[in-house]
């Protein structure tokens, strides 16, 4: 059972010293937010439209 957690730590701390580890971390939260953004933007400026005519 302690080899298991002497492997663990050593994936674990392998996996966190990676930049794609924190890239993905830090970059998925950004891109959903800007994806919102970007579909609320879309949503208003096509109920203005709709509006008009």
């Amino acid at each position: 059972m302690n080899k298991l957690f002497v492997v663990a730590k050593y994936e674990y701390l392998k996996t966190i010293k990676r930049k794609a580890f924190w890239f993905a971390t830090l970059f998925t939260p950004v891109l959903i937010g800007l994806l919102m953004v970007i579909s609320t933007i879309s949503s208003i400026e096509g109920s203005k439209k709709t509006r008009r005519a």
